[in-house]
């Protein structure tokens, strides 16, 4: 049977037979006394708690009742991370106390919930419920035992208390929990004042075993405007010795975080100087934080944001940081190549309408440049953002502002018209010839450009 602990968890022997404490449905929807709930959050895990409601969606209620059969389901992490920052979380992560890894997976099977055990090692089970991918876990700990993010090894414990089982986080506001049949949120480390504060702060000396945890760092300050305390930084700098341990995909990992949901670049970067990682990132003193802020407030992504940040290295040291930062030979391809991007030499119509097919075939668009050269308004004197402008708003009435110009002629017109001639490459040489026409203005529409193709026979 299932026997409570002093340290709020629960034991677990078995799985189906033994009753849920409580209807998790009815945990989320009782209007009794707020106070009266705390106190017994408090009777139960200590002073740590404070009384806060984060609603979880009814669609995941029967997966957490069934939880609630065998052990105390709680959610961590980024949940509780994002809830309190005021974003809507898109996962749900819950950590199980007082079960076994078997016992959960046979009482979530039993409740007809698919199981994927592919991280049980870890202490993790994968359960889709509709369309969200659930991770599950249960109390563990973290020892190293060789170099690098891979050399932590790990021990599930079903007796573990919630102290402990916070201690393993990296940072502060990442050790919160949330135990939805009390409101309470439960904080042992300060989580909910550092993320008030921007603080990057370590939960405990076992943040010195993981060399990503730096990086982790980073793109957590690039996306909640945070510093690293002084403590912090220190241990990181120490790390920074171990970069070469970490595997190329997990960095790159981190730094697509960065990317993608970093509303703060340019504290992302002070946080990577400020670890001492900036010795990771060639040509670093060349990135210019304020442009990639206002890149980002443009709507730019990875490759946007990727291609301002190199935008003044040299091509090898472009092409190393796209390698080490990106995910993707075609992404880090294109932002490469947009950093590389210069103006034309000449603003007349027919430059630019080549220049856009150029860029086009890169897959990229003069809107691409132009959005990348204003990143640099009022940061970068040597970037003549008017001309930016001027040849964006030229682009524009041409109709190749943010697209390649239309071939008015294919290759099919081509082997039609000539249908008597055998395939080869004079195919291409004439399409060419037809694209100069078109961007010279010899022929602007359908009709014409046919009847210019049949006046090459």
């Amino acid at each position: 049977m299932c026997q409570s602990k002093a340290n709020g968890g629960r034991r677990c022997n078995g799985s189906k037979s033994h009753p849920a404490p409580n209807d998790i449905r009815s945990w989320l929807t009782r209007d009794s006394d707020a106070s009266a709930r705390l106190l017994e959050a408090r009777e139960k895990y200590g002073p740590i708690v404070t009384r806060i409601d984060i609603p979880i969606p009814e669609r995941l209620a029967p997966l957490v009742e069934t939880m609630g059969k065998c052990g105390v389901p709680l959610l961590v992490g980024g949940t509780v991370r994002d809830y309190m920052k005021g974003i809507e979380p898109k996962d749900y992560d819950f950590e199980v106390h007082g079960t076994s890894m078997d016992s959960l997976a046979r009482v979530l099977r039993s409740d007809g919930f698919h199981v994927d055990e592919v991280g049980q090692a870890f202490g993790v089970l994968k359960v889709r419920v509709g369309d969200d991918d659930v991770d599950i876990s249960i109390p563990r700990r973290d020892s190293l035992e060789g170099a690098g993010h891979r050399g932590i090894s790990v021990e599930t414990d079903q007796d573990m208390g919630v102290v402990e089982a916070t201690s393993r986080r990296d940072y502060t506001f990442n050790s919160m929990m949330y135990d939805p049949q009390y409101g309470a949120l439960i904080d042992p480390f300060h989580g909910k004042q550092a993320l008030e504060q921007g603080v990057l702060s370590r939960v405990s000396e076992a943040f010195g075993e993981d060399p990503l945890r730096p990086l982790r760092g980073v793109q957590f300050a690039a996306r909640y405007n945070m510093t690293f305390d002084a403590e912090t930084a220190a241990v990181c700098r120490d790390l920074s010795a171990r970069a070469g341990e970490l595997p190329v995909e997990r960095i790159r990992g981190e730094w697509g975080k960065f990317y993608e949901k970093g509303e703060y670049p340019s504290a992302g970067l002070k946080a990577l100087k400020d670890s001492g990682w900036d010795s990771t990132i060639p040509a670093f003193e060349k990135i210019n934080g304020t442009a990639m802020d206002l890149a980002r407030q443009n709507g730019g992504r990875t490759v946007m944001m990727a291609a301002v940040a190199a935008r003044d290295m040299d091509d090898r040291d472009a092409r190393e940081f796209m390698r080490r930062t990106i995910n993707g030979d075609d992404i880090a391809r294109k932002a490469y190549l947009l950093s590389r991007t210069r103006a034309p030499e000449s603003n007349d119509r027919v430059t630019i309408r080549r220049w856009a097919r150029d860029l086009g075939r890169k897959n990229l668009t003069i809107e691409d440049w132009v959005t990348r050269e204003k990143a640099f308004a009022t940061t970068s004197p040597e970037v003549d953002t008017q001309v930016a402008l001027f040849i964006g708003a030229a682009a524009a009435r041409e109709g190749v502002y943010d697209e390649r110009p239309m071939n008015l002629v294919s290759g099919d017109d081509i082997l039609e018209v000539f249908a008597d001639n055998t395939p080869g490459p004079w195919v291409g040489a004439l399409l060419k010839k037809a694209e100069a026409a078109q961007d010279e203005s010899e022929f602007l529409n359908r009709e014409d450009a046919l009847a210019w193709l049949n006046s090459q026979r």
